[in-house]
């Protein structure tokens, strides 16, 4: 690695630099939100919440704690200010996630991602980031993007399989961890192409795009 990479490197991994990079863009996605006449809340928090940790993820395997809880917070406090006014009798506001919308889609999505951590291992990071997706998106979005996301993380880990180890060899593998008793594992040993962490904010960011388009699950 020549030296101008290795700085660039760890100018990427800086979480100072990363911190102000992130403010930065969210900054200029609320000017676009603005002037286009987008509801801030919940596009101009999600869109740059998930750019950033998509970015870090597959840059640094991980999704920092200073992104998720600041957009989990910020998304329930917008979600307390729209409750407020809808009480106050403010019709001219934009239709967005009131409070208990908010918190109900948070609840439910990292509810469900807190489950797969203890049983499946599911990262903490995407705990986190699932949580802060429902607090923008609600319950019945949030759990249409927890569906999209792991589909479609599915099938791109069963093409990367295919691609590393073949078809043949893929398939037999992920049988046998799934139904050990009926199906034998390979004979040659590639438990170390699955211990590569797959950067799920990628999958994230693709479910969340999907279930806010409302395209139909198959």
């Amino acid at each position: 690695m020549s030296a101008n990479t290795a700085s660039h490197v760890l100018q990427l991994s800086d979480p100072a630099r990363a911190q102000y990079a992130a403010a930065g863009v969210f900054g200029l996605s609320w000017i676009v939100c603005m002037l286009a006449d987008i509801p801030v809340f919940p596009f101009g928090l999600l869109i740059p919440a998930l750019f950033i940790a998509t970015v870090t993820d597959l840059t640094t395997r991980k999704i920092p704690n200073w992104l998720t809880y600041p957009t989990t917070l910020m998304a329930l406090i917008a979600g307390a200010i729209v409750s407020f006014r809808l009480a106050s009798g403010d019709a001219g506001i934009p239709v967005v996630l009131t409070f208990p919308e908010a918190a109900a889609g948070f609840a439910a999505t990292f509810g469900i991602m807190l489950i797969s951590h203890i049983l499946l291992g599911a990262g903490a990071g995407d705990v986190k980031l699932a949580g802060a997706i429902g607090a923008c998106i609600g319950v019945y979005s949030g759990l249409n993007m927890l569906l999209w996301t792991h589909i479609t993380a599915g099938l791109a880990m069963l093409g990367y399989l295919a691609w590393q180890i073949g078809p043949r060899w893929a398939l037999q593998t992920i049988g046998s961890r799934l139904f050990p008793a009926h199906v034998l594992a390979p004979i040659e040993n590639h438990s170390q192409t699955f211990r590569y962490p797959v950067p799920m904010a990628l999958y994230f960011s693709v479910g969340t795009i999907l279930s806010l388009l409302e395209v139909p699950l198959p």
